[in-house]
């Protein structure tokens, strides 16, 4: 296979890299503002930067190089929490913008067949998504389309908890899909978007698996069956998205495991690949946010924002996975993204083939992508 598509679910799609201007911008923004909003200032001016510093450019080529990705897909939002949901939304496309044209290798991918010539070039795709439409849409249903216009592809219906649209895997209500969310899922099939359900509830998750028209996804996500995570996936739950014919991408990321070990992802792996079928399986690594690559500067901002975006503001035992001395805990041999390279290693020695590999990595997410049809 020439050049196959390796795909990853990459939240901040950059890495947190900084140089001197870029410090410069964090120290400001903690002495003036809230400390989430220092992941903005980095963000703002590492903009800049890739547009002014042929160096720090390179930087970041080859940080995804050694990463081994050729698609990634980056969540659009913004930590600053002086602005709301949908303007952080904007403000944040404004940066991809900016970065593709800065950057020749760098290249917005709105469709399957633009990911597999990125990959044939040997370039970089950018894939938009939103982790969070009934925050955005907050209610009303073209603002779907103006997501889609936009350039954001894969759009995840909730976050953790409660919007317009259902119920995330941390509400205990036990609530689905409102009638909104049905109006959401039916936009998203029309435009042909991809609808991933990673952090939906059990029951969001199954609505919209029966409410879609077309596959359904979950980017990130792990195995309920071996571990009682409400991020994870019951097997009821992967079976209904195989029964799409959609795919699901298995998490990388340490904090979602008892142990985080290689091993442990291997077996939630596999026990998706045994319910799902090995060609409806991927990974998405769901890194660099609250990983070794972020910087000491900015892990009070991040610790804040996630701590305000899952409704976990109190010091308690609850929280404690996300207190910033956490930030250092690897999986494996993978502790910073361009430690990536791992993911592959590790699955050739456990006897996967080159074909198996491919889908793996990415090509099983591409063909998957190929299955949704704009109406």
């Amino acid at each position: 296979m020439t050049n196959p598509v390796v795909f990853d679910y990459l939240p901040p799609g950059v890495l947190p890299l900084t140089n001197d201007a870029i410090d410069d911008a964090i120290e400001r923004a903690s002495r003036v503002g809230p400390a989430e909003a220092t992941w903005d200032a980095m963000l703002d001016e590492g903009v800049t930067q890739l547009r002014t510093d042929d160096a720090f450019a390179a930087r970041l080529r080859a940080a995804y190089d050694r990463a081994g990705v050729s698609l990634v897909s980056p969540t659009v939002w913004s930590f600053d929490p002086s602005v709301g949901f949908r303007e952080g939304v904007y403000r944040d496309l404004a940066r991809w913008t900016a970065r593709i044209e800065a950057l020749d290798w760098l290249r917005p991918v709105r469709t399957p067949e633009e990911a597999r010539a990125v990959a044939a070039d040997g370039d970089v795709g950018i894939v938009l998504n939103v982790q969070n439409a009934g925050a955005f849409t907050a209610g009303t249903g073209s603002r779907v389309d103006d997501l889609v216009n936009a350039g954001v592809r894969i759009v995840q219906l909730t976050y953790n908890t409660q919007n317009h649209v259902g119920a995330g895997c941390t509400e205990p209500s036990g609530s689905g899909l409102s009638n909104h969310g049905l109006d959401v899922v039916e936009r998203l099939d029309r435009h042909g978007a991809v609808i991933d359900l990673s952090h939906c509830n059990r029951e969001t998750t199954l609505d919209a698996v029966e409410a879609s028209r077309n596959p359904v996804c979950a980017t990130h996500t792990h195995c309920g069956a071996l571990h009682d995570h409400p991020r994870a996936k019951s097997d009821a739950e992967l079976e209904a998205i195989a029964g799409s014919d959609g795919y699901v991408g298995v998490l990388v990321y340490p904090h979602h495991y008892d142990e985080p070990t290689f091993d442990a992802f291997a077996d939630h792996l596999e026990h998706a690949i045994d319910v799902l079928g090995i060609d409806r399986v991927g990974i998405g690594t769901d890194w660099a946010i609250t990983t070794a690559d972020v910087p000491e500067s900015l892990r009070p901002g991040v610790v804040s924002f996630i701590r305000r975006a899952t409704d976990m503001t109190e010091e308690t035992e609850e929280y404690e996975p996300f207190s910033a001395e956490k930030f250092d805990t690897a999986l494996g041999r993978f502790r910073t993204y361009e430690d990536r390279g791992v993911i592959r290693e590790e699955l050739e020695a456990r006897g996967y083939d080159e074909d198996e590999v491919a889908g793996l990595l990415g090509e099983n997410f591409v063909a998957f992508w190929e299955r949704v049809r704009e109406e």
